[in-house]
């Protein structure tokens, strides 16, 4: 829209209220029926996650699926020797089946897929020392661990990895609702566009949450109830094809003139003439309806803002809001001044330019030359039957289920958000349960025999395994094994520990 100053719009504005008219009197309301149609028409977007206290967002499966797989291999550190053993043997184990087919380990990996097996294996050799090692992984941990350090932590973290597979799942059901919500909330929005007539309009694209739509399919064509503008914008029920049954129709209503529309039949909604808009006859089938929704729907797209409004519950409400609060506000006088018994209530329901003439109500006939700026006449879509009836206006009903299935999405992002930080958690509960590991191993490692104190030498030397006949073995401080054929020292016999002062209790 090109740069008009401010004082000429307000003098446009006085002059048209009195006396006359000016170019684009629609231009509020298509403005903003642009902005709604803009955002009805963007693609439903994925909800991503804030990342800490900047701009930057990340998506919930790629967060969801970094720290599971970090809670995977921690858990596989503390893999019984068993399953340790399958792992390593890939060339006898190489595959789910192949492991189920032996009874020795049948079981062992029920449940999952060939692909989570080669996961385990790789994160299982993140923590060895052989190939396929993680340095800093295996270095920050102490890794591998033995046996017994394993045994000491495994239950502690079979716990943390239990809850995090739960959790796992409840993020899992969330992006389901979230998958499902936004194909709910396309289908309301395609309808919201293009009414009863989505099934003739409505291109692949509209199928498609991914994809921004809006344009008609090929061969497509947009239709009103009867051939004329009147029966379509300004009827006298609410029936399909009829005002308010979807955005593209009211669209064309708000900036098409009727038959005999005249000059200004291309610029009800623009400055200057917008190109391809044209005066819709009275037996048009569909041709120059739908010709000038294609003119009339880029144009709006020429009008996005600077930033582009994300697709939420409260930007679509308050386009919406804004497109409604224009509802007959749009008036001016005719040949005479307007008097308070032309205002008749169903003028409420008009959105667009309509005009008095004293004492006569305004109309939405837009059949005649200038409908803008001629008594009773105007330009607009009349909403009165759908006021009046339990119909209502159909897109805004769409509109409104639309915004429930985002607050879907947003309620949905909300817990996921609260189950990512709990995996976080766990995670770094299991890497603390691996960081005290040794410690705990420490305090329920049995003394090793070699710990204890050695026979002395000379008890040693009195029952050396060299008196290998019971006649060599000495009768006082030893005792003969026949089954054996060695010579040991008497109970009672042995030196006390190193260090303790005792003596011997014989």
């Amino acid at each position: 829209m090109p740069f008009i100053p401010q004082l000429a719009l307000i003098l446009c504005f006085i002059v048209v209220k009195q006396y006359g008219v000016c170019d684009g009197d629609n231009a509020k309301e298509f403005k903003d029926m642009c902005l709604l149609l803009n955002l009805a028409t963007q693609k439903v977007p994925i909800p991503q996650l804030k990342s800490g206290a900047s701009d930057s967002q990340t998506y919930v499966k790629t967060k969801q699926i970094q720290i599971m797989k970090s809670i995977l291999r921690l858990n596989v550190t503390v893999i019984e020797p068993q399953k340790e053993a399958v792992l390593k043997d890939v060339k006898t184990y190489p595959t789910v089946n192949e492991i189920n087919a032996k009874d020795a380990v049948k079981g062992y990996f029920e449940g999952i897929t060939d692909d989570k097996l080669k996961e385990l294996r790789a994160e299982y050799a993140a923590g060895t020392l052989g190939e396929g090692k993680d340095e800093t992984f295996v270095k920050d941990f102490s890794l591998p661990f033995s046996e017994i350090t394993k045994a000491a932590i495994r239950k502690a973290i079979a716990r943390q990895y239990t809850a995090a597979v739960s959790v796992d799942k409840d993020i899992s059901e969330q992006s389901t609702a979230i998958h499902n919500a936004r194909e709910a909330a396309r289908r309301h929005l395609k309808k919201a566009v293009f009414g009863s007539q989505e099934t003739a309009l409505a291109d692949a694209a509209a199928d498609d949450v991914n994809s921004d739509f809006g344009d008609v399919k090929a061969a497509g064509k947009l239709t009103f109830v009867g051939g004329s503008c009147d029966s379509g914008c300004n009827p006298n029920s609410a029936a399909a094809k009829t005002a308010g049954d979807g955005l593209a129709l009211d669209l064309v209503c708000l900036c098409s003139g009727g038959d005999g529309a005249g000059t200004s039949a291309a610029k009800f909604c623009t400055k200057t003439a917008l190109n391809g808009l044209e005066a819709i006859t009275t037996n048009d089938d569909g041709t120059i309806k739908t010709a000038n929704y294609k003119a009339l729907i880029e144009k709006c797209r020429q009008q996005k803002e600077a930033a582009p409004l994300a697709l939420t519950p409260a930007t679509l409400a308050a386009a919406a809001r804004s497109l409604t609060g224009h509802l007959g506000s749009n008036w001016r006088a005719g040949t005479a001044a307007a008097a308070s018994t032309g205002r008749a209530e169903k003028q409420n329901h008009y959105l667009g330019v309509h005009v008095y003439n004293g004492g006569t109500a305004a109309t939405c006939n837009a059949e005649t030359n200038n409908p803008h700026s001629t008594d009773t006449k105007g330009v607009c879509i009349n909403y009165e039957h759908r006021f009046h009836s339990d119909e209502g206006i159909s897109w805004m009903k769409e509109i409104n289920a639309a915004m429930g299935e985002l607050q879907t999405i947003e309620s949905a992002l909300s817990q996921q958000t609260a189950f990512i930080s709990t995996l976080k958690e766990l995670k770094a509960q299991m890497e603390n349960i691996l960081l005290e590991a040794p410690l705990l191993a420490d305090t329920q490692t049995p003394t090793p025999n070699a710990a204890r104190s050695p026979k002395p030498v000379e008890e040693q030397n009195k029952c050396k395994l060299k008196n290998a006949t019971a006649e060599e073995c000495p009768e006082t401080d030893c005792n003969y094994d026949t089954k054996k054929q060695e010579c040991k020292p008497k109970p009672g016999t042995e030196a006390p520990a190193a260090g303790t002062g005792g003596k011997s209790t014989g």
